[in-house]
């Protein structure tokens, strides 16, 4: 029995990994277009952990923009949408997944971590 993983592992792997981001991108783009008009968001990203567990990322503008938003009850009303589309697109009921929220802003990203993403969600 060889350790070395066949085409139909890879193949079996990506599936997996297709099904466990079906709809996140969507849900990430639904509310960046929900919340444009009410503050200035720069991304969102929604990426699944482990089973029913998932990480939203939502990043503003700069850090005034943040603190703006959190004054006026942004982030829990971002948390409650984010819920309601994972139940709406088949992820689960609010009460079966987790989601771990940072919100940050890109002005901050740039500053800390010279603009790289990838370093900052680590």
């Amino acid at each position: 029995m060889s350790n070395i993983p066949s085409e139909e592992d890879f193949a079996r792997a990506h599936r997996l990994d297709r099904a466990r981001r079906l709809h996140l991108s969507t849900i990430a783009q639904n509310l960046l277009g929900h919340f444009e008009n009410s503050c200035r968001l720069h991304d969102v990203a929604l990426m699944p952990q482990e089973d029913n567990t998932f990480l939203a990322a939502i990043f503003f503008q700069t850090v005034a923009d943040l603190t703006d938003a959190t004054r006026r009850g942004y982030p829990q009303q971002m948390i409650d949408f984010i819920y309601a589309e994972l139940e709406r697109y088949g992820r689960g009921a609010r009460e079966d997944i987790q989601v771990h929220f940072e919100f940050d802003s890109d002005q901050n990203v740039q500053r800390v971590f010279g603009g790289d993403y990838r370093d900052r969600l680590n």
